[in-house]
């Protein structure tokens, strides 16, 4: 049994309500996406021989940062990694 915070309780059944579904079959789809979206992935490029794996404390959402850590090992102390 999973215990739900009745704050979180209120808004899966307004959202259920509006969709006209259960709760649980909307908290069931929650939950699915959430896991999915959450599973490691590798990426494989054609033509390389070699894969690429994301990295920890790297945000492929921050371009600045990732220009800065691509600028080489210095860099990349500079900042902690």
């Amino acid at each position: 049994m999973i215990a739900i915070e009745d704050d979180v309780l209120k808004q899966l059944e307004e959202k259920a309500a509006k969709e006209s579904r259960t709760a649980e079959e909307v908290a069931n789809e929650l939950l699915r996406q959430s896991l999915e979206a959450a599973k490691p992935y590798k990426l494989e490029l054609e033509g390389w021989k070699w894969k690429t794996e994301l990295q920890p404390g790297i945000d492929l959402t921050d371009r600045d940062k990732l220009y800065d850590i691509l600028d080489g090992p210095d860099e990349m102390k500079r900042r902690g990694f």
